[in-house]
């Protein structure tokens, strides 16, 4: 269980770094959503962390914006402004 609440709050964190880039940039959602090939329901699901970017919008979304993916994980709350190191656990 603690595993499954890390991953949300990474999602979250993707997700608002997301908005926070897409909105920063001055694109709307439809045109994000659109380029993305996602619905704007789906793009405001992966902004809020309820559904999961994956490794393959995010880098369909840092050409979009114009950012490097790993400007999705950072952590802007943190003063010294690092990025999450993400590691997945595979169990048999």
């Amino acid at each position: 269980m603690h595993n499954n609440s890390r991953q949300n709050n990474v999602d979250r964190l993707v997700g608002a770094n997301i908005s926070l880039i897409r909105r920063g940039a001055g694109f709307s959602t439809s045109y994000v959503a659109r380029n993305i090939g996602e619905s704007e329901l789906t793009l405001h699901a992966i902004e809020s962390g309820v559904i999961r970017a994956g490794a393959e919008r995010l880098l369909v979304l840092s050409k979009i914006l114009g950012v490097l993916p790993s400007e999705f994980l950072r952590d802007r709350n943190r003063h010294d402004g690092r990025k999450l190191f993400i590691t997945s656990v595979v169990r048999d």
